[in-house]
């Protein structure tokens, strides 16, 4: 449902017994009332052929609205047996349509995981009306100007080493709209923003012998400036040439918490006492508040808050000692309390508030909230 476009999508899978097949249909229909959207091409979207032919009852199927989009998306996780050798995979499928103008859509991603980690899957945003962007081993960029034929693959940004499995952190945003597993703020903010300069965040847990896993901060800017001089002709483009200036790299524990608002990202890490590089820290281990403002007024007009953080930083990935270089700048503040793991089983951040989930016995599902300054 969208209460904003006054629009709700059903999708249905119709059986045909007698012929063993099926075909998927999305209604579309108005939260305040019956009959048609005024503003929908029609009332029933259809998807591809090959799209519809490919989906199983029991796959794990979503359908979402985010504004002009409708997609439709499926999961299925399957064991591959070839000789002697078994292997798992998980295969995953999206399709979009404008719901204004088309009942229909050649508009199909798929791709496929081998041996998926526990928590691996695709993930996906729109970067304003005409921008997609996957999220899986690499980040691949479509262009959605035309929904009518085949994705037009933008690029590649290849990630640094072996990611094994990545959990995509993006705000809810009118610009930057997140996919269905992605993880969503607490609530819709309510300005509107320049896709071209927010952040997107990936947790990323490296292949290596200790499995350390870490935080990527990721600047948007960077799928938008494809006619740069350094990328001319490159549809893969390598971490060197994309990563260092356009991204910082931070450790990440078990307990960590992330969030992401606009060109901000609050950061939970280990106070004193304790190391961020603590894959299973204690129980007893305390945490701050790391809030980071990568925005390029907060660096030069920060008006005596925080400090300035322009040196590059280097992260050790595996026991090899091979390490990787980030120097997007950044403001960053420092909360002076520090929090249990009790009390940062999750975060949320939105324009001036940091939320919390506030332990409390008599409604244990409340939620108390930090003012930001």
């Amino acid at each position: 449902m969208d209460p904003a476009e006054n629009l709700i999508a059903i999708a249905c899978i119709i059986f045909n017994w007698p012929e063993g097949n099926h075909r998927i249909c999305i209604d579309l229909g108005l939260l305040d009332g019956d009959g048609a959207h005024p503003q929908a091409a029609g009332r029933t979207l259809f998807p591809s052929g090959r799209f519809q032919d490919d989906i199983l009852p029991s796959d794990d199927l979503q359908v979402d609205i985010f504004g002009r989009y409708i997609t439709f998306q499926s999961s299925r996780r399957s064991t591959v047996y070839g000789g002697f050798n078994e292997e798992n995979e998980e295969q995953w499928c999206l399709q979009i349509w404008d719901w204004r103008q088309s009942t229909t859509s050649s508009f199909v991603i798929s791709d496929t995981i081998i041996n998926p980690e526990d928590g691996e899957s695709f993930d996906y945003c729109f970067l304003g009306n005409n921008r997609l962007l996957t999220v899986g081993k690499d980040l691949k960029l479509y262009s959605i100007e035309n929904l009518s034929r085949a994705p037009q693959l933008l690029a590649c940004f290849l990630m640094p080493v072996s990611v094994t499995s990545i959990e995509s952190l993006i705000p809810m945003d009118d610009d930057i709209m997140p996919g269905s597993r992605l993880q969503m703020q607490a609530q819709r903010p309510m300005w509107t923003s320049d896709p071209k300069n927010r952040l997107l965040s990936l947790v990323a847990r490296i292949q290596s012998a200790t499995s350390k896993s870490f935080t990527f901060v990721i600047s948007t800017r960077i799928f938008f400036d494809l006619q740069v001089s350094v990328f001319e002709g490159m549809e893969v483009i390598p971490w060197k040439c994309w990563g260092p200036l356009n991204a910082r790299i931070f450790p990440h524990d078990l307990r960590c918490r992330v969030g992401v608002c606009g060109n901000r990202v609050l950061h939970t890490f280990p106070a004193t006492g304790a190391t961020a590089d603590d894959e299973d820290p204690s129980d007893d281990t305390d945490y701050k508040l790391y809030m980071m403002d990568f925005s390029p007024s907060a660096v030069a007009h920060r008006q005596g808050l925080g400090r300035v953080v322009t040196e590059p930083s280097i992260i050790e990935t595996t026991e090899s000692a091979e390490t990787l270089t980030s120097s997007l700048p950044y403001v960053v503040v420092v909360s002076d309390r520090t929090f249990d793991p009790d009390q940062l089983m999750d975060i949320w951040v939105d324009k001036d508030r940091i939320y919390l989930p506030k332990p409390n016995t008599e409604d244990p599902d409340s939620v108390g909230y930090l003012r930001l300054r």
